[in-house]
C-alpha cells in the first residue's frame, strides 16, 4: 500500500468515526433496523394463542360479551386490561369493550384479534396499547415495532372506517429508565409508520403519566409499570381532549 493510499484509508476510518458511529448513538432506532433478523420480526408478527388456561378464559369472556353497540374497543396487555371502563362512559357516554389480557405481546393480540368474531361490532375508535411485555421479553426494538404495526394494520383490515390510537409505551421503572432507548426505538419507529396509515395516530403519553418525569408521581403505581386511577384518569381526559375517543 502506497503512502497516499494509506493516508486515504486513515481518513476514512476518522471519516467513519466521527460521522456513522454517533448517528447511531444518537438514533437507536437505525442501529436495532440493522440489527434485525428474519427470525425476530417473526416471532413478534405470528400470531401465537394466549399461554395459559386463565388467559384462554378471559379472551372466551371478551368474545362472548361482545356487544352491537359499541363505541370504543380497547386491546392491549395489562395496561388495557386494568383500564377503568366507567371513565369511558362519563367521557361522553361512551360504549367501551375491555380486550385487554394481562401479559399478552404483540402475537398474542394478533391471534385474539383474529379469534374474536369482531364482525358483530363496529366501534368509533379503537385504542391500541401494547409492547411493554416485548420489551421486558427482550425482543428486539425493530421486530417489536413491526409487530406493533401488523396489530395496528390488523384492526385496520377489521374496521375500515374506525379511528385508531396506538398510545405510545409509557416509561417504566425507577426513574423511568427500563428498556428506555429500546422503547423511545420502538415508539420513533411506529410514530413515522402509522402516518401512511388513514385515520391512525400514535398518541404520546410519557410526560402526563409520569407527570412531567417526577419520580414521586401518583400515576403510576409501586411496580413503576402499571398505572394507578389517577392515571388512567389523566390518560383519559388527555386523550378525549385530543379527540381520539
Amino acid at each position: 500500500m502506497s503512502r497516499a493510499q494509506a493516508v486515504i484509508q486513515g481518513l476514512l476510518v476518522v471519516i467513519i468515526t466521527a460521522f456513522v458511529v454517533p448517528i447511531y448513538s444518537i438514533n437507536p432506532s437505525l442501529a436495532a433496523e440493522a440489527d434485525c433478523e428474519e427470525a425476530d420480526t417473526l416471532l413478534a408478527t405470528t400470531p401465537s394463542p394466549p399461554r395459559s388456561v386463565s388467559w384462554f378464559k378471559r379472551h372466551l369472556h371478551i368474545r362472548d360479551e361482545l356487544e352491537a353497540r359499541v363505541d370504543t374497543f380497547i386491546v392491549g396487555d395489562s395496561l388495557a386490561q386494568n383500564w377503568p371502563l366507567d371513565l369511558f362512559r362519563r367521557a361522553g357516554g361512551l360504549r367501551p369493550v375491555n380486550a385487554g389480557i394481562g401479559s399478552d405481546r404483540t402475537q398474542q393480540i394478533l391471534w385474539r384479534l383474529s379469534a374474536m368474531e369482531l364482525h358483530r361490532i363496529a366501534p368509533r375508535s379503537v385504542i391500541v396499547i401494547v409492547g411493554t411485555n416485548n420489551l421486558s421479553g427482550l425482543e428486539k426494538a425493530c421486530a417489536i415495532s413491526a409487530g406493533i404495526m401488523a396489530v395496528i394494520r390488523k384492526v385496520r383490515a377489521i374496521w375500515s372506517d374506525a379511528k385508531i390510537t396506538f398510545v405510545e409505551i409509557p416509561p417504566r421503572g425507577e426513574k423511568f429508565k427500563d428498556f428506555e432507548c429500546q422503547r423511545q426505538s420502538v415508539n420513533s419507529s411506529v410514530r413515522a409508520q402509522v402516518r401512511k396509515i388513514a385515520n391512525a395516530e400514535t398518541f404520546n403519553a410519557d410526560s402526563i403519566i409520569t407527570c412531567g418525569y417526577r419520580v414521586e408521581c401518583t400515576n403510576l403505581n409501586a411496580d413503576r409499570l402499571h398505572l394507578s386511577h389517577s392515571g388512567y384518569v389523566s390518560l383519559t381526559a388527555a386523550l378525549r381532549s385530543a379527540g381520539r375517543l
